[in-house]
């Protein structure tokens, strides 16, 4: 692996022919459709009365409070209709949010990666198979262009996590340390709440037990300095909310986080915990990182001092430890893991022999040839319905997750010129 890696005559060609493919794989998929049912359709509402009500405390979906989570993703997503409007429509515009928060994570996760792997003589490789892990993880495929709060969460993670790296690995940093941990705190909280925030800063008591490193006054100064950081975030927009209204503060605060939690809101808001139901959704969710974060913790049990190791390890224990508690569930809570879980699959993908490597790549290259032409012809099936009702099977499977008698407006040309060039790449 070590030899693949470094067989490249020009790092410059590498680093743009990776950032290129990341950066086209972000945006596609990013406008040019309606919003997607569920998750995006009651986020654009929200969206779309902070844009025209010039509101910006209560978050309300049809003039109804929707007090599920806090409004940072649905500010930035305003902004961003202001600013892109006039040249996209409403819709793709409040998308584009989650292209720069996910182009953001990304640049962090590189951030963290070169940190963490500074002594590595594969530091840069490593970055670049990092962020290729964390965005190709399957469940961050289809929730990397989704217009909803995880983005956010996911982006507010990796910023908290880059300064917790900070402070670990070059203790002089704690004042930059102590910002980036605060700032990514505080936006983990006013994207989706409590838990994130609260996984965080147990991970830190328990590395700060764990490693020698740690045990300094630098450290209390970087407490000190998150906690200044993170204050605006985590009492500005309650305390207003509080004093405009105390029972929506409740509804939020008690029955959306407290009551998620230990369940006696569960019932009325949906989503239960089934047993086992996190050790099963996290096989497929976060694949291929789990299983290549389950080796490296089984080879390297014994150097959970080291800072590469300790870190994300502290962060998916414990993350798992509150989820498995956690009376509320569902796949995409897992998110936030999967940028730990790429810190530790990295580390066992370099140990991997070549030739199971070279197996994995022509298998993956046929599986999603296969995907892809299957995707065509869906799509051509989907404009002439005789097609696919010539085999009865298909519409039983195609319906469960395509309106077969919903096509968008228009001609779509431009849509369809652009898939073919995605194709082509």
């Amino acid at each position: 692996m070590k030899n693949i890696l470094r067989n490249t005559n020009n790092g410059t060609l590498l680093s743009e022919g990776w950032l290129a493919l990341i950066m086209l794989f972000l945006f596609s998929g990013i406008i040019g459709h309606d919003p997607w049912k569920q998750d995006e359709t009651y986020s654009f509402g929200i969206i779309y009365h902070f844009y025209t009500a010039h509101s910006w405390l209560i978050p309300m979906n049809v003039n109804i409070p929707f007090m599920e989570k806090p409004p940072l993703y649905y500010w930035s997503a305003v902004l961003m209709c202001k600013l892109l409007g006039g040249i996209l429509s409403l819709p793709d515009a409040a998308r584009m949010t989650s292209f720069v928060y996910m182009l953001a994570t990304a640049w962090f996760a590189w951030k963290i990666s070169q940190v963490l792997f500074q002594h590595d003589a594969l530091r840069k490789e490593k970055g670049w198979m990092v962020m290729t892990l964390l965005l190709g993880s399957i469940g961050l495929v289809r929730h990397a262009h989704d217009m909803f709060t995880d983005v956010a969460l996911l982006t507010g993670t990796a910023v908290a996590v880059y300064g917790m790296a900070l402070l670990i690995c070059l203790p002089d940093t704690w004042k930059q340390a102590g910002l980036w941990f605060g700032l990514g705190i505080g936006m983990a909280f006013m994207s989706k709440g409590l838990m994130m925030p609260v996984t965080l800063c147990a991970s830190g008591i328990i590395l700060w037990c764990a490693l020698p490193v740690l045990h300094t006054r630098r450290t209390a100064w970087a407490v000190l300095i998150s906690l200044c950081a993170a204050a605006p975030f985590l009492f500005i927009w309650p305390a207003l909310l509080y004093q405009d209204s105390p029972l929506l503060f409740m509804q939020w605060f008690w029955d959306n986080n407290i009551g998620r939690f230990l369940g006696f809101s569960v019932h009325h808001l949906g989503a239960p915990n089934e047993r086992y139901y996190f050790l099963i959704a996290v096989l497929w969710f976060a694949f291929p990182v789990f299983p290549l974060a389950c080796i490296t913790i089984f080879r390297d049990s014994r150097a959970w001092r080291k800072p590469e190791f300790a870190l994300p390890f502290a962060i998916v224990m414990t993350g798992f430890a509150l989820l498995l508690a956690s009376a509320s569930a569902r796949a995409l809570y897992l998110l936030p893991l999967l940028l730990p879980l790429s810190l530790l699959a990295v580390q066992a993908l370099t140990r991997l022999p070549p030739r199971f490597l070279a197996g994995w790549n022509r298998a993956i290259r046929i599986l999603f040839t296969a995907l892809v032409i299957a995707i065509w012809l869906t799509w051509w099936g989907l404009l002439h319905p005789v097609v696919i009702n010539m085999y009865p099977v298909l519409p039983h499977y195609i319906g469960k997750w395509l309106p077969l008698d919903f096509m968008p407006s228009g001609s779509q040309g431009w849509a369809l010129m652009l898939a073919i060039a995605l194709t082509a790449v």
